[in-house]
């Protein structure tokens, strides 16, 4: 790039019109080795004449030189407006005006090159995997189905048994290659979605190779079916690699979206042009998981692909962003009429903007607590009751107000999730605590045993509520044995790990109550899910290399010296492995032989594929979340920020619980509600379908959230 371009005082003139935009005229290298040359122009997105190209970048990555590669045969020299360059950026006003521009700026190139980045080591496998996979028989006709709504379904009925043949055929190093290829943080970021989605032509380019949008529909539709269908299977695991997705959301579904969206855009009935494209809601759940560098921009990236104002935001820089994001919070409230939002607020240790109202959530698209709100099976708390939204004033803007009624306080937390460490371990403050409960768990008049096990995965196992796993026997077995493989590695941590030196507690004084309370919890339970010490034993034996014997305790012998930890044995493995970059109960040795045993069959493997889902289920929900017991003897999954007197809300228009903390009246409001700072979401067994709500509904009072 000319140097002239790092912005000296006189290159930004001011912009003469509201629709006035600058451009940059690129010059053909001279050689490989020469500087980019550009020339900054005006222009007018009003001029019938106007022909310029539109960028769509992750910025970073070099473009140019790869595009002029490819074009050196052709005399290419066009304008393209780099927001980047183009726009004053020291200049507030010119940007507000300017991104309000962008929506134009896009539907009114004639091309939109959309670059994917540089090549790489997975892109020169997975690009020449896309043209092989999108001669399948299966897409021959697509062209009639873009708008099939349900992917999965519609790729079982065309899927032909060559085309499983030649799916089979390719090596799974391949699909891993495409797996990490689809996750480029292009398909990501946030200004994409506008960027696309009023594009009239695409060219994607990902180093000097192009690819086609719709080949890659194609692809992603192929992903999400494998996945959902051979998951199990060695395709399967390389197109789910431990690639973090961002709000859960796989990245094959994002590149989906995309092309839904657009679709809709390019394609609107005539009935359709008289009503917005999309919600609000809608377009804010697909930047939630995008990412920008300014985080304002999770907001104003959205307002181009509707009409100016129709949202009642409009881009302004001059705010702070816990204002825009206020804002945002509040018009989604407005327009969904309830407050499944308030899900997004995340543990205080997550926060990015602390400063924020406390019902502001996470806009950031790697926060990592699941949110239950959204959880798919579907939790109804308060029988679907639609909020009525209250007016709050101009001066109010950091107070929302509702109605609702505590159904509970918190009287005891078991230990925050810090307290696991790398990987999860059985907290014996779990089992005190569910004894601290009457046998029969009174909200629902099971055994309290069950009541534990339904709350440490907020009922909600691979899509299903724990009531409705498949094989309901060996599910349980398969519990049993995962809480063998915690309890061992807790006594290996409690062991070998923890400082007994400062705590001055011996080992077994702290080993031996816990399989007295473990065994108290399973003596007359009959539910299938509890483990006693006989078989935590029976597991350290079969699965424990070390031989120390942790789980074999007599109160009427002295303590015996034990082996040092073997660094071949499973759960030392697992204290030693690196931090996790999925879900830890994927990627735990000392879960699997507790499970399989060390000498497991290829057939035994594949099954335990679907037998980890308890596992992960638990480590997903446990995140950030501790489990706690009410004073009226509920128990409940919550925010490790809660604490002891905290309560529990039930408030109209939530799909599930919240955790809130009073701090009196707002000074000078004393005709209003009492004043509740929002802590986080919560699984309450007994509650989450409305069981409680029919009884309290019209006790609601007016409270304020801070």
């Amino acid at each position: 790039m000319d140097a002239s371009l790092s912005g000296p005082r006189g290159l930004y003139a001011p912009l003469p019109t509201a629709t006035s935009i600058r451009v940059i005229e690129l010059h053909p290298l001279q050689s490989d080795n020469a500087p980019v040359n550009c020339t900054l122009h005006l222009t007018n997105l009003e001029r019938e004449t106007l022909d310029f190209q539109a960028l769509s970048y992750t910025w970073g990555d070099p473009l140019y030189r790869y595009w002029f590669d490819r074009e050196k045969h052709t005399t290419w020299v066009r304008d393209v407006p780099i927001d980047k360059l183009c726009i004053n950026q020291d200049d507030v006003q010119e940007r507000n005006t300017q991104v309000g521009l962008m929506a134009q700026i896009y539907s009114k190139a004639s091309l939109v090159i959309s670059w994917l980045g540089p090549a790489d080591k997975d892109s020169d496998q997975a690009i020449p995997l896309m043209q092989r996979l999108n001669k399948l028989q299966c897409f021959d006709d697509m062209q009639g189905h873009q708008q099939c709504s349900n992917y999965s379904d519609f790729m079982e009925r065309i899927l032909s048994e060559d085309d499983t043949t030649e799916i089979d055929s390719i090596p799974k190093e391949q699909y891993e290659k495409l797996t990490r290829f689809l996750a480029r943080q292009y398909f990501f970021r946030c200004w994409v979605l506008q960027e696309i989605m009023l594009a009239r032509r695409i060219c994607m380019l990902c180093g000097t190779e192009i690819v086609d949008f719709s080949d890659l529909q194609r692809i992603a539709l192929l992903v999400a079916w494998i996945k959902k269908h051979h998951l199990h299977y060695p395709i399967g695991q390389a197109l789910d690699l431990p690639i973090k997705p961002n709000r859960n959301f796989d990245h094959e579904k994002a590149i989906l979206e995309l092309f839904q969206d657009r679709w809709r855009l390019l394609y609107k009935t005539e009935a359709q042009e008289q009503k917005l494209p999309f919600t609000f809601e809608q377009l804010l759940t697909l930047a939630r998981m995008s990412g920008c560098a300014n985080p304002k921009d999770k907001i104003f990236a959205l307002l181009g692909i509707v009409s100016r104002g129709a949202f009642g935001i409009s881009v302004d820089y001059n705010k702070t962003t816990e204002q825009v994001y206020s804002e945002a919070i509040r018009r989604l409230v407005q327009e969904t009429k309830n407050l499944n939002c308030l899900s997004w607020v995340t543990d205080r240790s997550l926060r990015r903007f602390p400063n924020s109202p406390t019902w502001v959530g996470e806009f950031d698209d790697k926060a990592e607590q699941s949110e239950l709100a959204f959880a798919s099976v579907g939790y109804n708390a308060t029988s679907g009751s639609i909020l009525d939204v209250m007016d709050t004033g101009p001066d109010s803007n950091s107070v929302l107000r509702v109605q609702g009624v505590e159904v509970g306080r918190i009287v005891e937390l078991a230990e925050p999730w810090e307290w696991h460490g790398e990987r999860l371990k059985f907290d014996p403050q779990w089992v005190t605590l569910t004894l601290n409960l009457p046998k029969v768990y009174r909200p629902t008049g099971k055994p309290r045993g069950e009541a534990l096990v339904t709350t440490l995965v907020a009922n909600h196992v691979d899509h299903l509520p724990l009531d409705h796993q498949p094989d309901m026997d060996h599910f349980k077995y398969v519990v049993r044995r995962l809480t063998c493989a915690a309890v061992v590695r807790y006594l290996h941590y409690l062991f070998y790990y923890s400082d007994r030196t400062k705590s001055g507690v011996a080992y077994k004084d702290k080993a031996l109550p816990f399989f007295r309370d473990l065994d108290m919890l399973s003596e007359g339970d009959n539910t299938g899910f509890i483990t006693s010490s006989a078989e935590v034993r029976q597991a350290e034996q079969q699965s424990c290399t070390c031989k120390a014997n942790l789980s074999f305790l007599d109160i009427s012998s002295a303590s015996l010296p034990r082996p040092p930890p073997d660094s071949e044995c499973p759960y030392i493995a697992d204290f030693n492995r690196p931090k996790p970059r999925s879900h830890p109960y994927r990627t735990s040795i000392s879960d699997r032989i507790a499970r399989l045993g060390a000498a497991a069959s290829d057939a035994d493997i594949k099954r335990d594929w679907r037998d980890h889902n308890f596992g992960r289920a638990a480590n997903r929900h446990g995140q950030f979340r501790r489990l706690a017991r009410t004073n009226n003897g509920y128990l409940g999954l919550v925010s490790t920020s809660c604490e002891v007197g905290d309560a529990v809300w039930l408030l109209q228009g939530a799909n599930v619980p919240y955790v809130l903390r009073g701090i009196g009246k707002l000074a000078g409001n004393e005709a209003t509600g009492s004043a509740w700072e929002v802590v986080g979401d919560a699984y309450v067994h007994g509650v989450m379908q409305g069981e409680v709500w029919e009884d309290v509904k019209d006790q609601l009072v007016d409270i304020e959230l801070v």
